[in-house]
């Protein structure tokens, strides 16, 4: 019965290894077609290493919360009643081979798009400037948010959050990994995010290969953001803006041509956006509460990619709309529920 009901879970789940491994292979082909001497496997055991870390957070988050819930009387015998459930340890044994995926794709994922300038250079900035200032009635789209938001503790606000959005790709992959019981969800989210970063991180951005305002200046003298950037480092000196520092280190990283994960230059289109709107469409579907938090924190990173420098609004939008169609594409292809229907 047992061996039965894990056959039936390899089947359900085949559709993620398939288009994961399919775009590790794609990317590995086109780096060695572009004489890209590429070396994962120290990196890809760091990455691991991250996603360990992340995964005794996500199980500590998850305990306290049930802590709090359920107030129990004795913490050590609630904490051996969790975690002496076999339920509880087949859960996470079960997401082991899936996030040792994620760990090597995420590095393939980051050699390619630090390699984007050697398969198309960059050349699509002015036109996006153009397109943004269109949409900004002849502004551009960062002039129109600044005096709103263009005081040094809401710069320092949003830049932390825009850099917390990590924890979309490790804890929140644990999450919905783990312990996400829902099988198609599951499954449609992660085919959905192998999908968003293989198309939307690398087919679309070396399509439209472009850098991004805070990089027009530093890479090609163009001095047209430079009242932005002037804003970030005063800002920077009464409040830490940290997205300075890793401006730099990719500006850096890119002179020296060096390869790995976040350590490509790519404004069109936006990853944070891409991944944040695909996380809100899953947890939209677990929780109206989870759907509206983060919701609001996908348009939040929205605004501080503009607002850093980081982007183009053209970048957000372009982004947001291939991720809800990857994710309307995923589920009409994946098998419906029960009840034959498909969710939206």
């Amino acid at each position: 019965m047992q061996r039965t009901a894990a056959i039936a879970v390899l089947q359900r789940e085949l559709p993620i290894y398939a288009v994961a491994l399919a775009c590790i292979f794609a990317f590995a082909i086109s780096l060695s077609l572009a004489g890209v001497a590429f070396h994962p496997w120290s990196s890809v055991l760091y990455n691991f290493f991250l996603f360990a870390a992340s995964w005794l957070l996500v199980i500590a988050v998850l305990f306290a919360a049930r802590l709090f819930r359920e107030r129990p009387e004795s913490l050590f015998a609630f904490g051996a009643e969790v975690f002496g459930q076999k339920a509880f340890w087949l859960r996470q044994l079960r997401a082991v081979p899936l996030l040792a995926l994620l760990s090597v794709f995420m590095i393939y994922f980051g050699g390619m798009k630090s390699a984007i300038p050697l398969f198309n250079p960059f050349s699509w900035d002015q036109t996006f400037i153009r397109w943004d200032a269109a949409l900004g009635f002849g502004y551009d789209p960062w002039r129109i948010l600044h005096p709103l938001i263009g005081y040094p503790v809401v710069t320092s606000a949003l830049a932390a959050l825009y850099h917390l959005w990590i924890l979309l790709i490790y804890a929140g992959s644990i999450y919905l990994g783990a312990y996400q019981t829902d099988e198609l969800l599951r499954t449609r989210y992660f085919v959905s995010y192998f999908l968003c970063w293989s198309l939307v991180g690398v087919a679309l951005a070396v399509l439209f290969s472009s850098v991004g305002p805070a990089f027009m200046q530093p890479l090609f003298g163009d001095p047209r953001f430079v009242p932005l950037m002037d804003y970030l480092q005063q800002a920077d000196k009464q409040f830490p803006v940290m997205v300075l520092t890793v401006q730099q280190q990719l500006l850096d990283w890119q002179a020296g041509g060096e390869l790995g994960l976040g350590r490509g230059i790519s404004a069109m289109p936006s990853m944070h956006i891409s991944l944040a709107t695909l996380f809100w469409l899953a947890m939209r579907k677990i929780s109206a509460r989870a759907g509206w938090f983060f919701g609001v924190f996908a348009l939040l990173i929205f605004v501080g990619s503009i607002h850093t420098g980081y982007h183009y609004a053209l970048d957000g939008i372009v982004a947001a709309t291939a991720t809800l169609a990857i994710w309307w594409i995923v589920g009409r292809v994946l098998p419906s529920g029960q009840n034959g229907e498909v969710a939206s």
